[in-house]
């Protein structure tokens, strides 16, 4: 399925550290935005969602 990644990808991944980051933050930011819509309309989850 071409799920593997070539020699020149995965160095220029490693090479743009500040974009890698950047992106890993804006992501995290929008899952916790995301769980704590969860929590206000849907109060009883919450403790369901901290065992996941």
């Amino acid at each position: 399925m071409g799920d593997t990644a070539t020699k020149e990808a995965l160095e220029w991944a490693l090479g743009c550290t500040d974009a890698v980051r950047a992106c890993a933050e804006v992501t995290r930011f929008m899952n916790d935005l995301a769980s704590f819509k969860v929590q206000i309309t849907c109060p009883r989850l919450s403790p369901i969602l901290f065992i996941l």
